[in-house]
């Protein structure tokens, strides 16, 4: 992302910030506001609900992983935009331009950052979209619900 993608995003907004949030960053990640100082590093946060709600957009570039997506479901349910690479949505139940931007290719995800940072308003549809499938479908009364039925059906 910092190599390919930000500086196509800084070139069309040079004040943007770039924040990456989480636990134990590794030396590499830190190295990154060495070189340039509109990235941040948090490490550890206690919530990351103030960094959610201050982002215009949340930004998911994953180009490998694995494991559960929750930070997308944390931002989909504070009403963010959010740009993902299809890997990084991956087993999600979520539509491309209805209730995140899905792009994988650099250039498409760069503009597509672009494009909500200057025109923020035109995109809260994905952020409401985005709240209401958590409610329909992510919700704990929900998976829970879910949950039990499955328990429910084992014989021992």
């Amino acid at each position: 992302f910092v190599e390919n993608i930000y500086p196509l995003i800084k070139k069309e907004n040079p004040e943007v910030k770039f924040w990456i949030v989480g636990d134990k960053p590794s030396a590499r990640i830190k190295k990154l506001v060495k070189k340039d100082r509109s990235i941040m590093v948090t490490g550890f946060v206690e919530d990351v609900r103030s960094y959610i709600g201050r982002a215009q957009v949340f930004i998911v570039p994953l180009r490998i992983g694995a494991g559960s997506r929750l930070k997308i479901l944390e931002a989909l349910s504070m009403k963010k935009p959010i740009v993902s690479t299809s890997i990084g949505c991956e087993g999600l139940e979520i539509e491309n331009n209805r209730h995140l931007l899905i792009r994988d290719n650099p250039r498409d995800f760069a503009i597509a950052v672009t494009e909500i940072l200057n025109n923020h308003a035109g995109y809260l549809n994905l952020g409401e979209n985005g709240r209401k499938l958590i409610e329909e479908k992510y919700d704990w009364k929900k998976v829970f619900n879910s949950l039990d039925e499955v328990l429910s059906s084992i014989k021992i």
